[in-house]
């Protein structure tokens, strides 16, 4: 843990507000999926994506690497895959620090949401397996047709209906 604070220490200030904020969303999605649809939490996430077009560039400073600008306005450039890349990693960061842990749900909606705040319109996919006599499931989030949050490699889960970008089953 003292590890972890030094290296936290360390970090760019836009990083340390990204990874904040995902432990944020992560802490407040768990309760809120029990209060709240699933379909209504996504379709609030997609309706936020569609609307941002852009995000401070105090927010999304550290994601654009040391040198590089990050304008703000209409002509924001879109986040690299790279990018999209590190939000989720710092997303998986912040779960290891949540109560109760983090699902591959809250995950993958803390994600979701991050992403949305810049723009980027993302694919929420749900996927089953069976395992002996138990049903497995796991969700996992797309971004144009690659996955931005962990799948797992031990054997392949099937996808349900993806809720789609307009928040509907695609």
């Amino acid at each position: 843990m003292i590890r972890e604070l030094r290296e936290f220490r360390h970090r760019p200030a836009a990083e340390k507000v990204l990874l904040l904020r995902a432990w944020w969303h992560l802490t407040l999605l768990w309760p809120r999926l029990g209060l709240e649809p699933l379909d209504r939490i996504w379709a609030r996430i997609q309706r936020r994506a569609a609307r941002r077009a852009d995000a401070p560039p105090h927010e999304t400073a550290a994601l654009a690497g040391p040198g590089t600008a990050t304008p703000a306005g209409p002509g924001t450039p879109p986040l690299t895959s790279g990018q999209i890349d590190r939000v989720a990693w710092l997303v998986e960061v912040a779960g290891r620090y949540t109560l109760p842990p983090a699902t591959c749900l809250t995950r993958a909606l803390a994600t979701a949401r991050l992403l949305a705040d810049r723009g980027v319109v993302t694919r929420l996919q749900i996927g089953v397996r069976k395992d002996g006599t138990r049903l497995l499931a796991h969700a996992w989030l797309e971004h144009e047709g690659r996955a931005v949050t962990p799948v797992p490699a031990e054997g392949d889960f099937l996808p349900l209906a993806p809720a789609g970008p307009s928040g509907n089953s695609a």
